[in-house]
């Protein structure tokens, strides 16, 4: 069963490329999750031995249905939040799920990377994407997710509300 009532989420964002900038662009799709679930139960916080399922909608741009696009999975992980708040790691799970570190923190070099979590997918009316299963590592985990459009417009949910666990 994919996300259960109880779901979160909301509108999301849009960066268009502009030569080697980007640039905000209005959006209508939206982004839904449940957060994370161990034994579909709904947590904040988590052990590091817990097995996790991160699922999440995306319902697209009704301009975008029907384009093809690669969906796009991010992840920011600060290992110890509580001394070194400012020491994180940007990754983008690959097709297998794994994790790939991100040397460039700026949008536009996550546009542009080849890393892509589902590529080459028709978007339909709700695209559902299995984010995450599998066990966490400790610190603060946050979890963005979205597509790219051929022509580079990257659409994500809003990265001021992540799906967001702590790992103990």
């Amino acid at each position: 069963t994919l996300l259960p009532p109880e779901l979160g989420g909301g509108i999301g964002q849009a960066l268009k490329p502009k030569g080697q900038q980007v640039e905000p662009m209005a959006t209508e799709a939206a982004f839904l999750t449940r957060g994370v679930l161990v034994n579909d139960i709904v947590k904040e916080k988590v052990q590091a031995n817990e097995e996790v399922s991160i699922q999440g909608i995306i319902m697209p741009d009704s301009d975008h249905i029907k384009q093809t696009a690669d969906i796009i999975v991010g992840i920011i992980h600060t290992p110890d939040p509580s001394l070194e708040p400012n020491k994180w790691f940007l990754y983008l799970l690959d097709n297998n799920g794994n994790p790939i570190e991100q040397a460039g923190q700026k949008w536009e070099e996550i546009i542009a990377s080849k890393v892509v979590f589902k590529p080459n997918v028709t978007l339909s009316d709700t695209q559902a994407v299995n984010i995450y299963q599998g066990q966490l590592p400790t610190g603060k985990v946050e979890i963005w997710f979205g597509y790219r459009l051929e022509n580079g417009t990257l659409v994500f949910s809003n990265v001021n509300y992540p799906i967001l666990v702590m790992v103990e």
